[in-house]
C-alpha cells in the first residue's frame, strides 16, 4: 500500500505520503482496500491543486488495534492536515466497532475543526467483474447487469444510516451517482 521502498526505509511508520512533492497543505485518505485502489488518482488530482496526501500502510485502518481512531487523530494534528477523506467497502460499516471508531475520530477532528468528508461505498457485485466484462468481449449476446440505486441504497443502508446519524449528507461524495442506472 505504501510501496517496498517506503516499508525498508521506514519499517516503523505506518502513515506514508502517496505524493512525490511535498506540500504544505495535507490531506489523509482514510480506508481499506476501496482506498487503495483509488490513492494515486486521488494524490495525482490532489496535487495538481499544490496538496499532498497521507495513507495508512496497514490494510485495517480502525478495524483492528494496529491503527485506531486515536492513532489517527494524533497522525492528522502531528502532520498538521487539513482534513481526512474517508473511503470503506461497504462491509466496514457492518460492524459496530468499526462505526464507533469512526465516530470517535469524526468527533475529535470535528473538535479541532478538521473536517472529514466521505466517499460514499462504490457499488459491489456478487460476480466477479473483470472476468464478467472478458467473457462479454467474447459473446455479443451476454450482458452484464448493472445495480440500481435502489438495491445500492438497500446494501448500503448501515453507511447512509451513518451519515444520517452524524449529519454528514454535506460532506459526502456520492459514487452511486455515477455508477449506478437510473433503475
Amino acid at each position: 500500500r505504501c510501496g517496498k521502498v517506503f516499508r525498508v526505509l521506514h519499517p516503523n511508520n505506518d502513515l506514508c505520503t502517496v505524493s512525490n512533492t511535498q506540500y504544505d497543505t495535507n490531506v489523509l485518505l482514510l480506508g481499506n482496500s476501496h482506498a487503495d485502489s483509488i490513492k494515486q488518482r486521488f494524490a495525482d488530482t490532489l496535487g495538481n491543486q499544490t496538496i499532498g496526501t497521507y495513507f495508512y500502510h496497514p490494510n485495517t485502518p480502525l478495524m483492528d488495534s494496529r491503527v485506531t481512531h486515536s492513532t489517527v487523530v494524533d497522525a492528522v494534528r502531528k502532520h498538521q492536515m487539513s482534513g481526512v477523506v474517508v473511503h470503506y467497502s461497504p462491509s466496514f460499516f457492518d460492524k459496530k466497532a468499526n462505526i464507533e471508531q469512526l465516530r470517535l475520530v469524526l468527533a475529535a477532528l470535528t473538535t479541532a475543526k478538521v473536517p472529514v468528508y466521505l466517499i460514499a461505498p462504490v457499488p459491489t457485485y456478487a460476480f466477479h467483474v473483470p472476468k464478467a466484462l472478458y467473457e462479454q468481449t467474447l459473446s455479443a449476446s451476454r450482458t452484464i447487469a448493472g445495480l440500481s440505486v435502489k438495491k445500492y441504497l438497500a446494501q448500503n443502508a448501515p453507511f447512509f444510516e451513518f451519515v444520517e446519524t452524524n449529519n454528514l449528507s454535506e460532506n459526502v461524495y456520492l459514487s452511486h451517482r455515477l455508477l449506478c442506472p437510473d433503475k
